[in-house]
């Protein structure tokens, strides 16, 4: 067996959870700064969202969304049938297995996934390089199907 003749392959090991916390970033971005991270997803609802953009702009990183329907403050109006009755937060759909997940309304899935990327778009004045799911979240069923619907009304494909 020998490495030389075969060709090469790009791994991307990519960092999630950018934005939640000031020291979950400062890991994050310590690890892009040593190459041992290629890519990060940022979560566009939380405490350290902004400071990670601005981070991400200054060094010129380019970072994919990570869709949060699991934890924090809805970006849209109210959140719907996506947020717990206690503090509005978005806690409902947390687990994939819990039966909550099974009662969030398309048109709150739609809300809240279209302001997460209306955020990042603005923010960043890009599309995300990539988007991937906080908490698997992208397994809920129907968030996949109304996903989709977003990023092609964006020009993602």
């Amino acid at each position: 067996f020998e490495l030389s003749n075969e060709p090469r392959v790009a791994v991307i090991v990519n960092a999630d959870d950018l934005g939640y916390s000031e020291a979950c970033d400062e890991a994050t971005f310590l690890l892009i700064a040593q190459g041992a991270v290629t890519s990060a997803s940022l979560l566009v609802n939380m405490q350290n969202s902004r400071k990670a953009v601005q981070r991400c702009l200054q060094i010129g990183f380019r970072a994919g969304l990570h869709l949060n329907l699991t934890e924090g403050k809805p970006l849209g109006d109210k959140g719907g049938s996506l947020v717990n009755a206690l503090d509005s937060s978005l806690e409902r759909l947390h687990s994939i297995q819990s039966k909550e997940a099974t009662i969030a309304k398309d048109e709150d899935l739609y809300e809240e996934i279209s302001r997460q990327f209306e955020w990042f778009v603005r923010e960043f004045n890009r599309l995300p390089t990539h988007i991937d799911g906080h908490n698997h979240v992208h397994m809920v069923p129907g968030v996949a199907k109304i996903l989709v619907v977003v990023m092609e009304q964006y020009g993602c494909y």
